[in-house]
């Protein structure tokens, strides 16, 4: 490429990498990314809809390898741009051509070519679950997980109607999960939460054969305790067929007020709700449930192919301190739960000591045993994993 188009070519792409270098320069890691480059941009308003996507995975792709890399900082993001892609990109023509040939490589091939060392990729292997595959999970980091929706019920005929007519690449996973690309736009085609949820495939399964462990009432007391956008309350709503006299709690009054909302747009009734930090001894709550629902505040390492910043940003010591905020909420949930009802503890983290850890610790507490404990891996699938103990309260307790 010669000539003024070219020099436009070069300098165009130049540009993006030296305005994602100076976002990941300044960015700390104090909010989620994808809040951070929003604000970004929309302070920097001269930046056109594929500017914006450009440099924006240009700084995802340089938090997913950047802990592996031994480098300049351009230097990162040119091997994020290689390894996170599978075909030639633009970018990799006017910065690195000499790549060109070896994009379309296997991927572990190029990891071999740019020497990369998987356990610097995940620096964390001493606390990952030996359930979890080293070298499987560090790679999944290269890709972006898709999004995946559920469908309520009774609304399937809406989202094939609503596939059908799109142009939007998707896929039928089981019988009532549509797999997307991250970067597809549902909301101009499907009432969210009303006609499908955004949940990703693992957290859909988390109440499978939730019927073994359910007591004889016609209507279920249920407590979802750590509520947070309200996912797994519509799905416990939708599992056992609307039977649910539903409460909700959490720390902060704008989570609760968002997912009074949400709820609301899912047409599941609340029927109480309040603000509560279940560390602190005061806000205990006194009501007893058939089915309490933990979804536990965690490190969210299940998560990180979606969020590679929190990954590069997680300080080890706060794996710990996580813990303990987990094993004191168990342990002021448990007398909460109605003798013969059970209690879900769920987090999407792959660390020892934030799941099988704090089951046991609760285990020899309460002086109770787990009914099933198991992690949903979706590293080999492009989904999140999660972790997932059942407690089923003895009638004598």
């Amino acid at each position: 490429m010669t000539g003024t188009s070219g020099l436009f070519f070069m300098s165009k792409f130049h540009s993006y990498l030296n305005n994602a270098v100076q976002i990941v320069e300044a960015y700390q890691g104090e909010m989620p990314l994808s809040h951070y480059l929003k604000q970004y941009f929309s302070a920097h308003a001269k930046f056109g809809s594929k500017d914006r996507k450009k440099i924006t995975a240009l700084c995802y792709q340089y938090f997913r390898v950047a802990n592996a890399i031994d480098g300049t900082i351009e230097e990162k993001f040119l091997a994020g741009e290689f390894l996170c892609n599978q075909h030639l990109t633009d970018f990799i023509s006017a910065h690195q051509s000499v790549w060109k040939d070896a994009m379309h490589m296997p991927l572990k091939d190029k990891l071999q070519l740019q020497k990369i060392n998987l356990k610097k990729l995940f620096p964390f292997e001493k606390f990952l679950s030996k359930e979890i595959n080293l070298i499987a999970f560090a790679t999944s980091f290269l890709t972006q997980p898709d999004v995946f929706l559920r469908v309520r019920p009774g609304k399937k005929s809406i989202v094939e109607k609503a596939f059908a007519t799109s142009s939007v690449k998707y896929t039928w996973i089981e019988n009532d999960i549509v797999q997307i690309p991250a970067t597809t736009n549902t909301k101009m085609m499907l009432h969210l939460n009303r006609d499908v949820v955004i949940q990703d495939i693992n957290s859909t399964k988390v109440f499978s054969g939730i019927e073994k462990y359910l007591p004889e009432v016609d209507v279920f007391d249920v407590w979802d305790c750590c509520a947070a956008s309200g996912g797994k309350s519509i799905l416990l709503y939708d599992v056992l067929k609307g039977k649910v006299r539903l409460s909700v709690t959490d720390i902060r009054k704008s989570i609760l007020q968002n997912l009074k909302e949400r709820l609301q747009q899912a047409r599941v009734p609340v029927y109480a709700s309040a603000i509560a930090d279940l560390t602190n001894d005061a806000d205990k709550q006194n009501d007893s449930y058939h089915i309490v629902v933990c979804d536990a505040p965690c490190s969210g390492s299940g998560t990180w192919a979606r969020t590679p910043e929190q990954m590069y940003f997680m300080d080890a010591s706060s794996i710990e301190k996580y813990a303990e905020r987990q094993q004191k909420i168990l342990q002021h949930i448990w007398p909460n739960v109605l003798p013969g009802g059970i209690l879900y503890y769920i987090t999407c983290s792959v660390f020892t000591k934030e799941n099988e850890e704090v089951v046991h610790q609760f285990e020899q507490a309460a002086g109770t045993m787990h009914s099933s404990m198991q992690y949903f891996k979706g590293y080999e699938m492009k989904a999140d994993t999660l972790f997932c103990a059942v407690f089923k309260k003895s009638t004598s307790q």
